[in-house]
């Protein structure tokens, strides 16, 4: 992916020094026509389109700092409660992200994230597992973690 934008950037460059005015402008069009051009490679080769993916990855930023400032508000609450109604338990996060990077970053957004802390991957790396406040249904956890988190992390990660 990282590839497809260089080479767009190239595409655009050339296409603006191909003009006899170049200018921001021409510079626009070039990477216009270089989208244009990487999306039917990009289909032709069967890769992920790099826009797609940095979309997924700002969609996923989004809802990541949505959560964390969810997280914030409930730890919040929970720590200025008079009766300190906390039910902390470790939980078995089944993963489908599988690739080293995605579980890092699926890892590190669940520690970052106030209530939660990552402590373990398994040793075939099929499960993460987390300490959470709220632990009193492990499943729901779970199902919070996978549809919120890990869900857009695949799109990424694809």
């Amino acid at each position: 992916m990282v590839n497809q934008f260089l080479i767009n950037v190239i595409i655009a460059f050339v296409w603006t020094f191909l003009q006899p005015h170049p200018t921001w402008r021409s510079f626009l069009m070039g990477y216009a026509a270089g989208l244009l051009i990487l999306y039917f490679l990009a289909a032709e080769q069967r890769s992920p389109f790099y826009p797609r993916v940095v979309w997924a990855a700002a969609v996923l930023l989004g809802a990541y700092f949505y959560e964390v400032g969810r997280s914030a508000l409930r730890v919040s609450y929970l720590i200025l409660h008079p009766r300190l109604p906390v039910s902390p338990g470790i939980v078995r996060v089944p993963l489908d992200v599988q690739s080293p990077g995605a579980v890092a970053t699926l890892a590190g957004m669940i520690t970052m994230a106030p209530g939660t802390f990552t402590i373990d991957l398994s040793e075939d790396g099929r499960y993460l597992y987390v300490h959470a406040l709220e632990a009193e249904d492990p499943d729901e956890v779970t199902a919070e973690i996978k549809e919120r988190l890990e869900r857009r992390i695949l799109r990424v990660w694809r």
